[in-house]
């Protein structure tokens, strides 16, 4: 694979993305980098970004503590980097790794106690 070839899919990634079924109502903002700044896979990772935010935002009222959170983060981030071809693979882990390990390290203030009045909604439990 060349260079160009690899740019070229890495490029891709940030724009295209994917679209979420748990980005209902607003109520939840996709991959929040520090200063909105471009950062590889923040398209693609969109799905498993915005149920981490419904997971922050009600797990405390579900009984769902931070930690699950973040695992169930990282776990759903590296299933979307097994849908990268096998040379890309092992780069998308590397990059899931540095977006579980920023909420894991700097997440504690954004997880919600108590939980937010639209928590009760009936399409939370789906993208916990």
């Amino acid at each position: 694979m060349s260079v160009l070839s690899l740019t070229i899919m890495v490029l891709l990634s940030l724009v295209i993305g994917e679209v979420s079924p748990c980005n209902t109502y607003g109520k939840t903002d996709g991959c929040s980098i520090p200063g909105d700044l471009p950062f590889f896979y923040k398209g693609a990772f969109r799905s498993a970004c915005n149920r981490h935010d419904v997971c922050y935002a009600c797990g405390y009222g579900s009984g769902v503590s931070r930690s699950v959170c973040d695992r169930r983060f990282y776990n759903n981030l590296l299933s979307r980097c097994q849908r990268e071809s096998f040379w890309m693979r092992g780069f998308c882990r590397k990059i899931a790794e540095i977006y579980y390990n920023a909420v894991k390290h700097n997440g504690d203030e954004y997880y919600d106690v108590p939980s937010l009045s639209w928590c009760g909604s009936s399409w939370v439990p789906g993208c916990m």
